[in-house]
């Protein structure tokens, strides 16, 4: 239950965020004379926050001010308006404070907060309930790599397979090397070319066993990790 709770609450912090900054760089861009639909366009769909440090480096200083003859939006501090070509004259003003800014701006660093903190206790869970749920097509806490010969896999708790291909050429490689083992359930590798089929069970095989891939032929082979409600489980292979 409270790693459910604690998704939730990554989720519900993490949108609250995008609104906010969404707000808060709508209003200000605005407030600047900048289109602000624009930049919350370019704030939301640029990755890592890459479109809010473009609207701090670039937008903000972008800022526009009415040309005082013509009532064009032109740059701030402009000596001269470039539609209607005369020179503008600044009034000395009082600077205004934007009310928003510090509104919004406290909303985002809690929103910020919020989402840290369920995101930690999200990774808590996982890594210390020994009786976190298993669900169909859910893998928890899995971490998979494959380069050259070699495939490994764990995972805390999965409901889910892993799949990987060799490929057999000149009858190479001949062999497959594989080792696993699980706290609980069932880990069992199935290696499947057309019609053959061959399976390893790896509840508890902490040492490496051969299989013959002789049997199987040139082409792709199909090599399939699956589990029945296997917790804490790791998984290591090699071919040569």
């Amino acid at each position: 239950m409270s790693i459910i709770i604690f998704a939730s609450l990554f989720v519900i912090a993490l949108i609250s965020m995008v609104i906010f900054i969404s707000i808060w760089v709508y209003k200000d861009a605005k407030s600047k004379g900048l289109n602000g639909a624009l930049w919350v366009l370019i704030v939301i769909f640029t990755q890592n926050f890459i479109g809010l440090i473009l609207y701090f480096l670039i937008g903000r200083k972008e800022e526009r001010i009415n040309c005082t003859s013509c009532n064009q939006p032109i740059r701030k501090n402009s000596k001269y308006c470039n539609f209607c070509g005369k020179e503008v004259v600044y009034e000395a003003a009082p600077k205004k404070q934007n009310s928003f800014t510090k509104k919004y701006l406290t909303l985002i660093i809690v929103s910020i907060m919020v989402w840290i903190i369920a995101f930690g206790g999200f990774m808590f869970t996982i890594f210390t309930d020994k009786n976190l749920a298993i669900m169909d097509g859910v893998s928890i806490g899995s971490m998979e790599n494959s380069w050259g010969n070699k495939w490994n896999v764990s995972f805390k708790a999965s409901g889910m397979s892993f799949n990987n291909v060799l490929k057999i050429t000149d009858n190479k490689p001949k062999t497959l090397y594989v080792k696993g083992n699980c706290k609980e359930g069932i880990l069992t590798l199935y290696v499947i070319k057309d019609n053959i089929i061959k399976s390893v069970d790896l509840t508890e095989q902490n040492d490496y066993i051969a299989v013959d891939l002789s049997d199987f032929g040139n082409g792709k082979v199909k090599l399939e990790l699956t589990n029945s409600k296997a917790r804490n489980a790791e998984f290591n292979s090699y071919w040569e």
